[in-house]
């Protein structure tokens, strides 16, 4: 009898692959429109604004070995008053009507200087202006008739074009019809709805451009609401705080190198910001803004 002995199979051992995931590195690049002046006396003494500036230094800011841009962060002042010198005159009855002092406004204090800026001009002997449900309402209460008109003023808002007083009160063709009573489309009486960030030198290689229900069209780095929350008239300045939780990933070719930046920022006309206070308070006496930018690797 022989006996056959049982056959004996290799034990396999598995092993499985590991991949090891980490976060992208990357490094942050921190932009203060303060540091267009290379001192502080310079600061002190400087002419420039902080809506169109360029940072610059001796060497390169970043030496390529990254692949994306993205803005992180931002604090932005908004000290643009809605009554500046392209918005504190109107038309009315052929007459100019001048809001004497610039500023910022809320709906019931212009509702007062509209309304004693034309009686004032004696284009109607009895006025009454009051903001109601969003809307400016004007009655002579008399047989007086009120006609409102966009100007071709003098000063910054010479062009009849641009934005005025007539725009910033949402009027439109049934205000240029006299009448006794006048009512404005539903205004929040904002000078802009938003400012756009722009530097053309870090969106210099972005391959899908950016686009707009605007005419004017710019690649951008991020565009801002000017809004605080909760449908308000904005009747004082405000300070915006931003943090993207999904930032705009601009492209980069790895191999350049990031020398001088420029940034510039515009408001939803596509005009480059500005108080429009002329020169007792000029654009260099505005408040600065702050950004954070990442880049990474990949």
């Amino acid at each position: 009898m022989s006996l056959v002995s049982p056959q004996r199979f290799p034990i396999q051992s598995r092993v499985e692959d590991t991949i090891t995931i980490r976060p992208t590195s990357s490094a942050l690049f921190g932009v203060d429109s303060a540091d267009r002046y290379t001192s502080v006396e310079a600061s002190a003494e400087g002419t420039s604004t902080p809506y169109k500036f360029t940072i610059v230094k001796n060497q390169a800011l970043f030496n390529g070995f990254f692949n994306r841009i993205a803005l992180t962060e931002i604090v932005f002042p908004y000290y643009i008053p809605n009554i500046n010198l392209r918005t504190d005159m109107i038309i009315v009855n052929g007459n100019v009507i001048t809001i004497a002092v610039p500023g910022f406004y809320n709906t019931t204090d212009l509702a007062d200087a509209l309304e004693g800026a034309i009686i004032a001009s004696g284009v109607t002997p009895t006025l009454t202006v009051n903001y109601n449900s969003g809307r400016f309402v004007f009655n002579t209460n008399d047989a007086s008739t009120l006609v409102f008109a966009r100007g071709n003023f003098a000063g910054p808002g010479a062009k009849i074009n641009q934005f005025q007083l007539f725009d910033l009160l949402n009027m439109g063709g049934v205000n240029t019809v006299a009448s006794s009573s006048q009512v404005t489309g539903i205004t929040k009486i904002k000078y802009t709805e938003y400012v756009d960030i722009v530097s053309s030198q870090l969106t210099y290689n972005q391959s899908l451009k950016d686009a707009s229900s605007d005419p004017i069209v710019r690649d951008v780095l991020a565009r801002v609401y000017i809004d605080t929350g909760f449908g308000e008239v904005l009747g004082e300045p405000l300070t915006i705080y931003r943090q993207f939780s999904t930032p705009k990933q601009i492209k980069w070719d790895p191999t350049q190198p990031l020398g001088n930046v420029s940034f510039e920022v515009f408001d939803d006309k596509g005009e480059l910001l500005s108080s429009y206070l002329g020169p007792q308070l000029p654009d260099s006496t505005m408040p600065d803004w702050r950004i954070t930018l990442l880049f990474s690797e990949s």
